[in-house]
């Protein structure tokens, strides 16, 4: 991790931003997510620099469709977005898997750290961010069981 850091300084990859790609790139062991026996997991280096490699999110615009691919069960995908209205951001994933959407303003979400989630046992999630602060929004795509294609959409009101 010191050879990481030494590599992204601060000014580079912000300490939040490094806690996160740690949290999403851990090797999960114990209950999945966190978990007070394990933490995140163990610390997966090789993991963190595959995340760094694509650390920048993809960049989603209003009314905007963009695709993408999860290959596998946890797997995810980011998203940025600027807005300063009401948000809906709508999922379409495939049928037999089940995938989440995450939102948070201003930061990266987590599985543990956001501030909406789309929450159903399929692969289509719809959210609606109403009153909403202007502001850059991060959408974390996972998939939670299964993998496939996903379209994913935004719009406001």
């Amino acid at each position: 991790m010191a050879a990481l850091r030494t590599a992204y300084p601060p000014s580079t990859l912000s300490p939040a931003q490094l806690r996160n790609l740690l949290r999403r790139s851990a090797d999960d062991i114990g209950l999945t997510g966190f978990d007070y026996d394990h933490g995140f997991g163990i610390v997966d280096p090789p993991a963190v620099l595959r995340l760094l490699d694509r650390a920048d999110a993809r960049p989603l615009r209003i009314g905007e469709h963009v695709s993408g691919h999860l290959a596998e069960t946890l797997d995810t995908q980011m998203f940025k977005l600027s807005v300063g209205t009401a948000l809906n951001i709508a999922l379409d994933g495939p049928t037999g898997a089940d995938f989440d959407i995450y939102v948070r303003k201003g930061q990266e979400p987590t599985v543990t750290e956001y501030d909406y989630r789309g929450y159903t046992t399929t692969a289509d999630e719809k959210l609606r961010i109403s009153p909403l602060e202007p502001g850059d929004y991060y959408v974390l795509v996972r998939s939670y069981r299964g993998g496939g294609d996903f379209l994913l959409s935004a719009s406001i009101d």
